[in-house]
């Protein structure tokens, strides 16, 4: 039996809730981590705390509660120190441990985000053949999915990626980012045997300069599949990424 991690572990935010005061919770938890990454992190993200400090309620709820994408968060062991004085908070109806309650209860110290699934057809009639992240990017910029794949996906290749991966500087080296890919990697098997698709490609993109995160990334089973794609950020400036991909061949 393996052993159990001590320094947490990784749980799924869910889409719906019975309460408004737990959606209204997460949500805010959610982002206050992403913005302490965009500032402390900047390099790591197309985006910036410029412009994502001003987004409205409804666009941080749209990026927890979108049909096309799962968020993932890595959580301490210890309770958030509130609870031991008494302040309330949000509670769901029934079991008091269910993943819901630890996201409520517990400190959040790393997040990520998987996207998809989206089709994709990896042999291209003419050009180059498609490279899974294509299905996730118009011209040189990351163009989000808002809808869930529906339909019959038997027999079709999908595509997922990974994006929004960031752990804060006095957890990292305690297995939160690979714990936290490790349960995505779960899902995407998970939800690629439901859909009886014939292959699921996860793509991640890191900074050329990063190379501890690639290490990691290649350590779980992902290869470089393109060392310097060009892509624009949110100032308009093109930055070169190394794109990793891991194939899973469900056939």
């Amino acid at each position: 039996m393996t052993a159990p991690h001590t320094t947490g572990e990784a749980l799924l935010i869910p889409k719906t809730f019975q309460s408004q005061q737990s959606l209204d919770e997460l949500v805010e938890r959610y982002k206050t981590l992403r913005l302490h990454g965009l500032q402390v992190d900047p390099k790591s993200f197309s985006s910036t705390y410029e412009i994502e400090s001003q987004f409205s309620p409804a666009i941080w709820r749209s990026r927890l509660q979108n049909p096309a994408g799962q968020t993932f968060v890595s959580v301490a062991n210890s309770d958030k120190q509130d609870i031991q004085n008494d302040t309330a908070i949000p509670t769901e109806p029934g079991d008091s441990d269910t993943s819901l309650q630890r996201l409520l209860r517990k400190d959040w110290v790393g997040i990520v985000t998987l996207l998809g699934p989206v089709l994709y057809k990896p042999d291209a009639d003419e050009g180059t053949p498609a490279k899974p992240w294509d299905v996730f990017i118009k011209d040189r910029k990351y163009d989000i999915p808002q809808s869930a794949l529906d339909g019959n996906t038997a027999k079709e290749d999908v595509a997922y990626l990974v994006v929004a991966m960031f752990v804060l500087p006095d957890e990292r080296r305690k297995k939160h980012a690979s714990r936290l890919l490790e349960t995505l990697i779960q899902t995407v098997r998970k939800d690629a045997r439901a859909r009886e698709v014939s292959k699921a490609s996860i793509t991640i993109q890191v900074e050329p300069d990063n190379g501890a995160a690639q290490g990691l990334y290649e350590k779980l089973g992902f290869e470089v599949w393109d060392k310097a794609l060009p892509l624009e950020n949110r100032r308009g400036e093109i930055n070169h990424v190394v794109s990793l991909v891991m194939e899973i061949d469900l056939t």
